[in-house]
C-alpha cells in the first residue's frame, strides 16, 4: 500500500510541506562522503604517525597529497551542507545530522593537519628513531590507542550507534593516562641522553599534536552521540 509523505511545517509562508526526496537523497550522499572523509583522515594516520614512530613513512610530498585529498573532501562536504541548509526542505532530523556532518568534517580536517604536522616533524629524525633503545614505545602505544579511538569512532558514525560512541568516553581516560606516562618517558630518555636532542624535540612536538588529534576524536565522538541517541534518519 502507498504510503502518504510526512508533510512538514513551514514557518516561513505557515504552510505544509512534502520533504524534498532530492534532499533525503543528498543527505544520503553527505553521509557517504563524511564517511569517506574519515577513511581518508585514518589511512593519514596510519602513514603519517604509525609508521614514522616506527622509524619508516613515506615522504613529506606524499603526505602533504594525502593532507590535501582530505582538504578537498571537507571542502565538497561544506558546499553540500550549505547547499542543504539553504536550497532543500528538511525535516528537523536532517538538519541535525547535516549540522553535526559539518561539525565532525571539521573535527577530521584538524586532525589530517596534526597527522600531517606529526609526519614532517619525524621525518627528520627517522634514522634516529631507528638508533634509539625504545625511548618512544609509550609514544607509539598513545598513538595506537587513538588510532583505535579514531577508527571505533567512525564505526559508530557507520552503525548510527550513540552509546558506542559514548563508551569512547573511556577510552579518551586511558589516553590522558598514557599521555603522562609518555611525558615522563621522553623526559627521562632526554635526561638520561638516550635521544639526540632534535629527536626529542620532535618527539615533544608528537606528544603535544596527539593530544590535540585525540580531542578532535572525542569531539567527533561526541556529535555521533549526540546525533543518534534519538536515531533520526539519514536517509
Amino acid at each position: 500500500m502507498h504510503r502518504r509523505r510526512k508533510m512538514l511545517y513551514n514557518p516561513w509562508n505557515m504552510s505544509e510541506e512534502t520533504p524534498s526526496l532530492k534532499a533525503v537523497a543528498r543527505c544520503a550522499e553527505l553521509r557517504q562522503r563524511l564517511l569517506a572523509l574519515g577513511n581518508s583522515v585514518e589511512s593519514l594516520f596510519a602513514d603519517a604517525v604509525m609508521t614514522l614512530l616506527a622509524g619508516e613513512g613515506q615522504s613529506p610530498d606524499e603526505l602533504r597529497a594525502e593532507d590535501c585529498k582530505v582538504h578537498e573532501q571537507c571542502l565538497e562536504i561544506d558546499a553540500l551542507c550549505i547547499e542543504l541548509l539553504t536550497e532543500d526542505t528538511l525535516s528537523a532530523p536532517h538538519v541535525r545530522f547535516v549540522d553535526a556532518a559539518a561539525r565532525m568534517s571539521a573535527d577530521l580536517k584538524r586532525t589530517a593537519d596534526e597527522c600531517l604536522r606529526i609526519g614532517q616533524s619525524l621525518g627528520g629524525c627517522a634514522e634516529a628513531l631507528r638508533r634509539s633503545s625504545s625511548p618512544a614505545d609509550s609514544l607509539v602505544r598513545l598513538a595506537e590507542l587513538i588510532q583505535g579511538m579514531l577508527g571505533d569512532g567512525m564505526e559508530a558514525l557507520v552503525n548510527e550507534d550513540a552509546t558506542e560512541a559514548a563508551a569512547l568516553h573511556l577510552v579518551f581516560r586511558e589516553v590522558v593516562d598514557l599521555q603522562k606516562r609518555a611525558a615522563a618517558q621522553l623526559a627521562g630518555a632526554v635526561s638520561e641522553q638516550k635521544l639526540e636532542p632534535r629527536c626529542a624535540v620532535a618527539l615533544g612536538g608528537v606528544l603535544v599534536r596527539l593530544e590535540r588529534i585525540a580531542n578532535e576524536v572525542l569531539d567527533l565522538c561526541n556529535h555521533v552521540s549526540h546525533l543518534y541517541r534519538d536515531e533520526p534518519p539519514t536517509g
